[in-house]
């Protein structure tokens, strides 16, 4: 199924193809995989990603991989009024 649906839509990670059609499981480790690959094939670095600073959580980003990578934090600021 997934080999027909690249056929079809060829600039589409394998990963998203898994997902469309309920396998969840496989996607996470097509996604985990390109990461890998990505990671072995350049010299990119995790940034923080652009933006206002969130309470909650610290959101990072590849400069040539399309994810962002979020960060869930222990202890965060007290609320803002």
């Amino acid at each position: 199924m997934v080999d027909y649906l690249r056929a079809l839509m060829p600039r589409k990670p394998v990963s998203d193809l898994y997902t469309s059609i309920g396998f969840h499981r496989h996607a996470k480790t097509e996604l985990y995989r390109s990461l890998l690959r990505h990671l072995a094939t350049t010299d990119d670095r995790f940034e923080i990603a652009p933006g206002q600073r969130g309470m909650v959580m610290c959101v990072f980003t590849l400069p040539h991989f399309d994810i962002v990578f979020k960060v869930i934090r222990d202890r965060f600021d007290p609320p803002r009024r």
